[in-house]
């Protein structure tokens, strides 16, 4: 078992013909214990490329090399995973934790019972206990915000709604944590919160076997935060060690070259 890595993809061709799209990974790994981040600009496959590590959609392929080591389980391919039904929900709901773009919070309950909801589901905990859990806890929120839990999911803000999405990704202590643009909706001090919030949740010394995979257009917060970038080569619709920024001893490095966070932030603009 690889004890290093949760998601290794060699050699990946994902294509949509009916859109003319595709995007070709040549080699990407997603280390244990970081949060690994996607860029691209709009339309690169930056998202398509989340969704299709965090097994939610299964596009033509024409090539496909992706492996999943996750803890205290054998390896599974991504072939293997989509023709068994039952193994790849079971991970998904106990293992993986998912941020969409959207909330899909049902509007009429409450907003502490959508995120029970999500708690029972996966099958962590039962239904007293996740409504004794509620939000207490929750290092998302302000102490100064006015929000109980108990409004209707369709009155809170956009805002608000993107972090009781992220506090329901979160409430079972997923292993793989897949975030689709989760400050997107916020203010700059606000997604900095929730960036500092997922760096100590998540990465605490308990859980240094799980990890993050984020597609972000804040590249300030993605350089201060993350600890490896993979970018789309948007000429080449292509992403590999050559399109990969990792962090080592708090400075970014590319092709051997050190930057430091606003230097890579300049490049990745060149990039985009």
């Amino acid at each position: 078992m690889n004890s290093l890595q949760h998601i290794v993809v060699h050699d990946l061709e994902i294509s949509y013909p009916e859109r003319s799209f595709s995007l070709t990974v040549d080699q990407l790994e997603i280390s244990k214990g970081e949060m690994t981040i996607l860029l691209g600009s709009t339309g690169t496959g930056k998202s398509t490329l989340l969704d299709v590590l965090g097994l939610i959609e299964k596009p033509s392929m024409s090539r496909c090399a992706i492996s999943y080591h996750l803890n205290d389980l054998p390896p599974h391919t991504f072939q293997n995973l989509w023709s068994n039904a039952r193994k790849r929900n079971r991970l998904k709901r106990q293992r993986f934790g998912y941020m969409f773009q959207q909330a899909f919070f049902i509007p009429d309950l409450t907003v502490r019972k959508n995120i029970n909801v999500s708690q029972v589901l996966s099958g962590g905990v039962s239904a007293e206990k996740a409504n004794q859990q509620g939000l207490s806890k929750n290092g998302l929120f302000r102490e100064n915000e006015q929000f109980s839990g108990h409004e209707l999911a369709w009155q809170c803000s956009g805002g608000q709604q993107q972090r009781l999405a992220l506090t329901r990704a979160l409430i079972h202590q997923p292993e793989l944590l897949f975030l689709d643009e989760p400050t997107g909706d916020l203010d700059r001090n606000t997604a900095q919160l929730v960036f500092e919030h997922l760096k100590r949740e998540v990465f605490h010394a308990e859980n240094a076997n799980r990890s993050i995979v984020m597609v972000t257009h804040d590249m300030a917060l993605a350089c201060q935060y993350g600890d490896s970038i993979y970018f789309i080569d948007k000429e080449q619709s292509r992403v590999g060690l050559h399109t990969n920024l990792r962090k080592r001893g708090g400075a970014w490095y590319y092709g051997g070259k050190a930057m430091d966070t606003e230097e890579a932030v300049s490049f990745l603009l060149t990039q985009m």
